[in-house]
């Protein structure tokens, strides 16, 4: 059983990964302006996402693990207005991913001069 539970909570990401990527995220989401404005941390969290999963996809390291998610698709709103994203969320996200998530977040702020809090 606890062979099992270590299998388990090998497959997920730490809290630790978790709270560092939001916080790069939040970081981000207060400095970065794409298409002109800048976004809140929820719109940008699935902006980047997006974003590392097309940097990422091909990836030998990476390929696998996205394989097994579901895939991104583009689905009107209900009342026709919109449209929604469906698909890849981080909570799915195993630790190698999300450690490369923190490492292409750091990239992605150098490349955009964005300063990160501790």
């Amino acid at each position: 059983m606890s062979s099992v539970l270590n299998q388990r909570q090998s497959a997920i990401k730490s809290r630790i990964q978790e709270c560092k990527y939001h916080s790069q995220i939040r970081d981000i989401a207060h400095q970065y302006r794409h298409c002109g404005k800048l976004w809140s941390e929820r719109d940008m969290k699935r902006l980047l996402i997006d974003q590392f999963e097309r940097d990422t996809r091909n990836d030998p390291d990476f390929k696998d693990q996205w394989d097994a998610m579901e895939s991104v698709e583009l689905a009107p709103s209900l009342d026709g207005a919109g449209v929604v994203t469906l698909g890849v969320q981080s909570r799915k996200f195993t630790p190698q991913l999300a450690s490369a998530f923190v490492d292409w977040l750091y990239a992605f702020g150098a490349e955009h001069e964005m300063v990160f809090r501790k």
